[in-house]
């Protein structure tokens, strides 16, 4: 897997919402996609509000803040929002028929990107069960929020490629 430079975030609640801050602040091109046009709506509200409380505690500039904005884009139609991402953060409610879904409709349209599951109680094995793709699927449960907690757990299938974990666990890690 090459250098991860453009990322989608599946899911505009609370979490896809830090995680497209987080990404978009450290210079990514971040997908923001939800079905729901309210959704993506006040993820945009929720994201210029982090960088907000951000600015305010000095940790990010208003230049940067207008930089990181600018690298983010709402999509609700899926194909667009994955096409020629490397990496998607999967952020969906944290239901297994829900996840699973969500994973099939990735599966027909990126095969190549490492697809990381926000879960905090599904196993990933349970989510990519019928994915085409399983060696890509990995378990990322974050600590809330984060875009200011970076800490994330990682969880993989015996189907997930050790390679793609390690790229998984390099990516955040950077």
């Amino acid at each position: 897997m090459g250098k991860i430079q453009k990322v989608a975030c599946i899911g505009a609640g609370l979490i896809g919402s830090s995680w497209a801050t987080l990404f978009s602040k450290n210079g990514l091109e971040v997908n923001v996609y939800d079905v729901n046009k309210e959704a993506l709506e006040e993820s945009r509200r929720k994201i210029a509000n982090n960088f907000k409380v951000m600015q305010e505690n000095e940790i990010i500039t208003e230049k940067e803040i207008d930089r990181a904005m600018a690298k983010i884009n709402f999509y609700e139609d899926l194909e667009s929002a994955i096409r020629e991402v490397q990496f998607i953060q999967e952020c969906g409610y944290d239901h297994l028929e829900t996840k699973r879904d969500i994973l099939s409709k990735v599966d027909k349209f990126n095969s190549t990107a490492l697809f990381c599951s926000s879960t905090s109680f599904l196993m990933i094995t349970d989510i990519a069960l019928d994915s085409k793709y399983p060696e890509r699927c990995i378990g990322a449960h974050p600590y809330n929020p984060p875009h200011l907690m970076p800490l994330v757990e990682i969880t993989k299938t015996k189907k997930t490629n050790r390679e793609n974990v390690k790229a998984a666990y390099n990516f955040y890690k950077s």
